[in-house]
């Protein structure tokens, strides 16, 4: 379910950037601005979740919540988790974007100075989304957890990995052994 939600809000925040330099004939700039709107709303609520309070580790459904009760295994629970912290500052600078209208009119030139902001934002976004998930393989590991948990989570950075250096992904596969479980 969780990893589930981490792709959801990845997907509806890439459709976000996206958006941002789709110009859709006929398609107004407010529609286009709502439209990505409604993906940051949807990435807000998969984070959070329901029955989530600030900073507790005790009730909530989500990713927030996963933040929460992996920070306490790195001695980082002072509060809200600085995940958290950053998600939602993130989130909020995405929707500040939006908001501002950076996006109308562009297209893809240097001059969309909106899809450049949202582009690093979003790569900003997807690095923060990715600690509680390399933090939950630390634990897993160290926990001696079932195998097919920890290979679940391993197979949710590894495209990732791959994606950055793929000789380092492949001396990971076959030396290491990293998806051999």
């Amino acid at each position: 379910l969780i990893l589930g939600a981490w792709m959801q809000i990845y997907h509806h925040l890439y459709t976000v950037l996206k958006t941002c330099t789709d110009h859709i004939q006929g398609l107004e700039d407010e529609t286009r601005v709502a439209m990505m709107e409604v993906d940051i709303d949807k990435s807000a609520a998969l984070w959070i979740g329901r029955l989530q309070s600030h900073g507790d580790n005790t009730r909530g459904t989500m990713l927030y919540n996963l933040v929460e009760r992996t920070a306490i295994h790195f001695n980082q629970d002072h509060g809200e988790a600085e995940v958290n912290t950053r998600f939602l500052a993130l989130l909020n600078d995405i929707r500040q974007v939006v908001a501002d209208e950076k996006c109308n009119g562009g297209g893809t030139d240097a001059s969309n100075t909106g899809y450049h902001q949202l582009y690093k934002l979003f790569h900003q976004i997807v690095g923060v989304m990715n600690i509680p998930v390399v933090q939950s393989i630390v634990h897993y590991v160290a926990i001696d957890a079932d195998p097919k948990l920890i290979e679940l989570y391993l197979l949710s950075v590894a495209p990732q990995l791959r994606s950055c250096n793929m000789d380092y992904f492949n001396y990971l596969v076959t030396d290491v052994g990293l998806l051999a479980m």
